[in-house]
């Protein structure tokens, strides 16, 4: 058993690499702040990035309502329909911004060197994703509480996207309905918060068919939306543990760069964009980043790489350079 087995064995950690593709600019601020940038989703190359899910949303609940023959249900949908119309809620309602980082599942792949990774001039890190899980378990953030937080695919696929819409829908409503019972077909409020609660987990996963070779996954998450948990917390019975875990929380949101005051601003090819910088520093090593693949018409040199590398703590971190035969 290899020393990465034992590891794995003793933190019961399972290994998913996933591969990050980008300019060597971009890789030298990487690996310098021990950070992974995530910028706003809604500067994206897609003009109709955050939109998409909204449009599927509202499809999904008039079909819905075409076909329900239950006079509450047909309530409680009409009313879930209404509610970006509802400006009395809206007003107190936070327009959300997501920030992220885009992954694929392709080790070296043409179409990636050529969109992500500076026209195959750039580099590729193979990243260990299951060690930033392990991160947030170890710092006692448990998946059921990462909902503004986290790994998911991209999903192009239309029917896919109405299944997942549909999925949140009863989920939500089966929730709130075991919490409020019949009050839930009546309520402006409860309508209201499950239509933003189904748009906040679909809209930043959710692109056009015409990106579906892309094939993206991303880290992401909802700016100001840890501040919002813990300010509900706060607000609770007072349960057992739970402020120490609030404190924790707000300790790990700060240390991680996430909490809104973080936010940070650079240039990104030829504009400045807003970002927040996750701090990877406390898993920081070869074991998150195994691996760096050189592109196809990268010049950097191995050698000078290599000591870079190490100097920036990945002593072991293996150096490639991509097999694709380009001109």
């Amino acid at each position: 058993m290899t020393n990465n087995e034992l590891r794995n064995e003793l933190l019961g950690i399972d290994d998913k690499f996933i591969y990050h593709y980008c300019s060597i600019n971009a890789f030298y601020g990487i690996i310098t702040s021990k950070s992974l940038w995530m910028t706003s989703l809604a500067s994206t190359n897609d003009s109709k990035e955050l939109k998409v899910a909204q449009t599927v949303l509202d499809k999904c609940i008039e079909e819905l309502i075409k076909r329900s023959d239950d006079e509450s249900k047909t309530n409680i949908l009409k009313l879930i329909k209404s509610a970006p119309l509802n400006k009395n809620l809206k007003k107190n309602r936070k327009t959300k911004n997501f920030y992220g980082v885009s992954f694929v599942n392709e080790f070296d792949s043409l179409t990636h060197w050529e969109r992500y990774g500076d026209n195959s001039k750039g580099v590729c890190l193979k990243i260990n994703s299951s060690i930033i899980k392990h991160m947030l378990n170890f710092n006692g953030i448990p998946d059921e509480f990462c909902t503004w937080f986290r790994l998911n695919e991209v999903i192009y696929n239309n029917e896919s996207q109405i299944s997942m819409i549909l999925n949140q829908m009863i989920s939500n409503i089966n929730s709130l309905y075991d919490i409020v019972g019949d009050k839930i077909y009546t309520d402006e409020l409860y309508a209201f918060s499950i239509y933003y609660a189904v748009l906040s987990m679909t809209t930043p996963i959710f692109k056009d068919s015409g990106f579906s070779d892309e094939r993206e996954m991303k880290y992401f998450f909802e700016e100001s939306e840890p501040e919002a948990m813990i300010n509900l917390l706060s607000q609770t019975e007072d349960i057992e543990g739970m402020s120490r875990f609030i404190e924790n929380f707000r300790i790990f949101i700060n240390d991680k760069g996430l909490s809104a005051s973080n936010k940070k601003f650079g240039i990104f090819g030829t504009e400045i964009r807003s970002y927040y910088a996750l701090n990877l520093e406390e898993i920081w090593n070869s074991i998150l980043i195994s691996e760096i693949i050189l592109g196809p018409k990268c010049i950097q040199r191995k050698n000078e790489l290599k000591e870079f590398l190490k100097s920036n703590g990945l002593t072991g971190t293996k150096i490639k350079v991509s097999k694709i035969p380009i001109r």
